[in-house]
């Protein structure tokens, strides 16, 4: 897990992972057939968006090999079902644990928000599958030229 401040380079550090793991192509073998080994990034947004539209999307998701969740906590933690109440995410993230698959995840969440966001049970869950990396540089992105006070520092 990849958590700190905006614009300090979690997001890069995740896709240059998933360029090393293309350009390393590692073969592995998946019953008789073989695979190369590579990661899937999906925004948490995008996630739950497409989980919500088809929740056959969500099996898809639970059976990557290797799955990179990027901007956990932009997403809905909650949503509504014709009257149900899902956590897709949570969903997701509890059935990887589970089955003990690489997930990757990057976050602007401190870890008392992921706590009341995702509940207890999720964040031990995280404090044991994942090692948590604080990025606590400022961002990198310079500020552009502009006449809206609202987002100058």
């Amino acid at each position: 897990m990849l958590c700190g401040g905006v614009g300090n380079g979690k997001s890069t550090m995740m896709k240059a992972l998933q360029s090393l793991l293309i350009q390393l192509d590692i073969r592995i073998t998946h019953n008789t057939s073989f695979e190369t080994l590579g990661m899937k990034i999906i925004s948490a947004k995008e996630l739950g968006r497409q989980i919500r539209v088809d929740s056959k999307n969500s099996l898809r998701y639970q059976e990557l090999t290797m799955l990179g969740i990027d901007d956990l906590g932009e997403e809905e933690a909650t949503m509504m079902d014709y009257g149900n109440r899902v956590t897709p995410v949570i969903d997701l993230l509890s059935y990887r644990y589970d089955q003990m698959l690489f997930t990757m995840v990057t976050t602007n969440l401190t870890p008392k928000q992921i706590r009341s966001t995702y509940g207890d049970r999720i964040a031990d869950r995280f404090n044991e599958m994942m090692l948590i990396i604080p990025y606590e540089t400022p961002s990198f992105r310079t500020p552009q030229q502009s006449t809206d006070n609202a987002v100058k520092q």
